[in-house]
């Protein structure tokens, strides 16, 4: 069939203002003048080949192709047409072929899009899922250190806690508030932030002993125990005076060698 179209076009569309005389000049093939036969007897009728033509009564007929692969003589009208419906044909097919190419090129730029955007989609996942592990550790981590100087603080704090009010009043101290140095919890028994009251402020602590005058003892006294401060006549002793020992006191009310 396209041996058909070719001969068309170089025959029968461009001459088709030529006559039928001058249409057959170009043409290269077999000729058979048939003066004989009519237009009736020879209209598709099988021939040999394409390309052949025969002249009847002044109506040109060309060996064509059908659509079923059988050549016939056919006048320049059906002639055209077939070639018409190859034409359409091959444009059809063109056309079918151009779609299905579109459509592929098409459906691989979507896959694409679609495999791009789940990649990025699961990179800024990925980018979420590590900002929040990240922000979890430093919060974590934040914690920990919160907890770790407050348990320093409080180690430092039970450091330097006073075991008793003897050994606050040892060191001179007394009435001592919370968040002090030396403020013990344990020795705050009214639990008003104040430890080892003394008898002004309504604690609880032992009282100091209200110290009478004494004889004063040499400036630089010191009793081994209460033997030796009897003896040197400076008993009782009193926290403060000069000789005065926490040794001395017994029962740590700031008063040794009482009796």
């Amino acid at each position: 069939m396209f041996g058909v179209l070719a001969f068309v076009l170089g025959l029968v569309v461009t001459g088709a203002s030529a006559t039928a005389e001058e249409k057959l000049e170009p043409v290269t093939g077999s000729f058979t003048a048939s003066p004989s036969p009519s237009v009736s007897t020879v209209a598709f009728t099988e021939c040999d080949s394409e390309g052949m033509i025969q002249g009847i009564n002044g109506e040109v007929y060309i060996c064509t192709e059908d659509q079923d692969g059988v050549f016939l003589w056919m006048d320049r009208d059906d002639h055209d047409k077939v070639v018409a419906a190859v034409i359409a044909e091959e444009e059809a097919r063109k056309a079918a072929e151009a779609k299905k190419v579109a459509e592929e090129k098409k459906a691989k730029e979507e896959a694409a899009e679609k495999a791009a955007a789940e990649k990025k989609a699961k990179a800024e996942a990925a980018k979420k899922a590590e900002a929040k592990r990240k922000a979890l550790e430093e919060r974590k981590a934040a914690e920990e250190a919160k907890r770790q100087a407050r348990a320093e603080r409080e180690a430092e704090a039970q450091a330097n806690r006073y075991a008793s009010c003897t050994d606050a009043a040892n060191d001179g101290l007394s009435n001592i508030t919370s968040g002090s140095r030396g403020y013990n919890p344990e020795l705050d028994s009214d639990g008003d932030g104040v430890a080892c009251e003394d008898s002004s402020g309504g604690g609880s602590g032992p009282a100091p002993v209200e110290q009478p005058a004494a004889p004063a003892p040499a400036p630089a006294a010191y009793y081994a125990n209460c033997t030796a401060a009897k003896a040197a006549g400076a008993a009782p002793l009193y926290r403060g005076n000069p000789g005065y020992g926490s040794h001395l006191d017994s029962d740590g009310d700031g008063a040794a060698c009482e009796s």
